[in-house]
């Protein structure tokens, strides 16, 4: 027997019944990590104006985690976070000096960064 396209879902108890006979067999299915696809791009911004950044995992994920400076970010007015399946983006709002720095997206133990100037 040939499973294609395993999923976790997958996982679980499979018997062959001949005649009389059966065996039975236990599929363990491990989760593989989301990896980055695409990364981060620096970018320069002018003051006032939005900065968007984006990055798309290999895989769609429930959460990924924005960062400033090795700072959390929460979603605010200034900071607007979207995720969709594999595609995350964070649009920095009213750009000023002190928002230049380095930003950070982590899925896990996966990163991407780059630098707003």
């Amino acid at each position: 027997m040939t499973i294609h396209d395993l999923d976790l879902k997958d996982a679980g108890d499979y018997t062959c019944i001949s005649g009389d006979q059966q065996m039975t067999a236990v599929l363990t299915v491990n989760a593989v990590a989301a990896q980055f696809k695409t990364q981060l791009k620096n970018q320069e911004v002018t003051e006032s104006g939005t900065a968007t950044l984006h990055c798309e995992l290999t895989k769609a994920v429930d959460l990924v985690m924005w960062m400033k400076d090795e700072k959390v970010l929460k979603p605010s007015e200034k900071y607007r976070m979207r995720l969709e399946g594999r595609f995350a983006e964070l649009s920095i709002q009213d750009l000023e000096v002190p928002d230049s720095g380095s930003y950070t997206c982590m899925c896990g133990d996966q990163k991407t960064k780059a630098t707003l100037k």
